[in-house]
């Protein structure tokens, strides 16, 4: 069993393998406060309607933009993807400049 164990953690060491687990913390991480900012968003009087869309639209975008970043596309996105970008960041502009005061 003990054998086992150290064979086990030898195998944790790999650089791939903490760079993984950095990676994963650092996500986990970024996460919790994007659930904090949503909280926040509501315990300052924003309403479901328009935290929510904000939310939804922007995240895809943010995930998207950068995993494009870490991992490059091997050839060029397809225009929608662009198109979709900027539907979702008009979107999100349409519910923050005309909200209800």
């Amino acid at each position: 069993m003990i054998d086992w164990l150290v064979g086990y953690r030898k195998e944790w060491l790999r650089p791939d393998i903490i760079a993984g687990l950095i990676t994963a913390t650092v996500a986990g991480a970024l996460g919790a406060i994007g659930a904090g900012c949503i909280i926040w968003a509501f315990r300052n009087g924003g309403l479901p309607i328009y935290v929510m869309p904000l939310v939804f639209g922007g995240a895809p975008l943010v995930n998207v933009l950068v995993t494009m970043i870490i991992h490059p596309p091997k050839s060029s996105p397809h225009p929608l993807l662009y198109a979709g970008f900027m539907l979702a960041a008009a979107g999100a502009y349409i519910v923050l400049r005309f909200r209800p005061t």
